[in-house]
């Protein structure tokens, strides 16, 4: 063999064996020697790289999850597709057929009767920096061909988002742009939702009084619920603005009498003994310091008539935050708590 021939033959051999670790990659990623049927492990392959692949659309899910409720399965997509991390490195293991469904779609499906074989598949993914196994099962309709096998048991993954509360309050949450509780609820109603495996920034609100930083929640595919995250609120500028105006209301007492006044105790007489139109109002509007549901009031300052004439006292104070039911409007605890500097 001549030199040049002998070098073409082992550049075709390194060819050859480039070829080969390429495809046995592919065989690791799969799973083995990608048994089943071949639509049927088709069907799972293009579903966990709608799962996984941030630049496909998750709508497509629709076309390949067998689904009773399509508006759950919509709704479960359009958060996936705004959430900060989906799974990776996923795995299909072999397949194994299946009398039965053997458990129950999320989505709401009469499985058993609508189709005629199944095969269950193991996956294993990683979320965040954990990994997980779970398991999927693809079924072929008893109305269709070969080519029309579907997801019926799907990487399933449930959040109650009605079960935020904050302060006793229920929450307003969205997921990027999307809104998964219903602002006009005033309590608490189980709204258990599917949700696709995922890390979700999740923004929390009520109304538009207070609102908190973007808290992740990762969300595994799982039976069980997936608890809402923690928040912490505060006032946004309009329920801060609310705040400061139901403190300076609640000195409006004063003007009509004694009763619910929260001055009496800074005064001198006091209550009975105090002169008619005693309360000459607020030299100095205090200032409202408002951290979560805890409201500090310094430097305020009013005026008063007493027995030897006009009388002005400083103070400070607190009260706290308290949530009108129905509205959810912010208001404060009454009467405050002043005192002398």
């Amino acid at each position: 063999m001549t030199p040049a021939r002998r070098r073409v033959t082992l550049a075709g051999a390194a060819a050859v064996v480039l070829v080969l670790a390429g495809l046995a990659s592919v065989a690791a990623l799969r799973g083995g020697d990608g048994s089943g049927s071949g639509s049927g492990r088709t069907v799972a392959e293009r579903y966990l790289e709608l799962l996984s692949d941030d630049t496909q659309d998750p709508a497509e899910l629709g076309d390949l999850v067998s689904s009773g409720d399509p508006a759950a399965l919509a709704r479960a997509g359009t958060l996936l597709a705004s959430a900060r991390a989906r799974i990776s490195d996923p795995v299909l293991g072999e397949a194994e057929e299946i009398e039965t469904a053997s458990t129950t779609n999320p989505l709401g499906t009469d499985d058993d009767a609508r189709f005629e074989r199944f095969e269950r598949y193991e996956v294993t993914y990683r979320l965040g920096d954990e990994q997980h196994r779970a398991t999927i099962t693809v079924g072929l309709p008893s109305s269709g061909t070969d080519e029309d096998w579907r997801i019926v048991t799907p990487l399933s993954g449930a959040v109650d988002w009605n079960s935020a509360t904050w302060e006793q309050t229920v929450l307003d949450l969205r997921v990027g742009e999307v809104p998964v509780t219903d602002p006009d609820r005033t309590s608490y109603e189980p709204d258990v939702q599917f949700v696709h495996p995922g890390t979700y920034s999740v923004e929390a609100a009520i109304g538009r009084w207070y609102s908190a930083a973007a808290v992740d929640l990762t969300v595994p595919a799982e039976p069980e619920t997936t608890p809402v995250p923690q928040f912490d609120l505060d006032p946004t500028p309009v329920g801060r603005a609310a705040i400061t105006q139901g403190v300076l209301s609640a000195f409006a007492p004063c003007a009509r009498g004694t009763t619910y006044c929260p001055v009496l105790d800074l005064v001198e007489p006091r209550d009975g003994d105090l002169p008619r139109g005693w309360w000459r109002g607020l030299t100095e509007d205090p200032t409202v310091a408002v951290d979560g549901v805890d409201v500090a009031l310094r430097d305020g300052e009013f005026a008063y008539l007493g027995p030897t004439g006009r009388e002005l006292v400083a103070f400070d104070g607190a009260t706290s935050v308290r949530f009108a039911p129905g509205t959810r409007r912010p208001g404060i605890t009454v009467p405050l708590t002043l005192e002398r500097p």
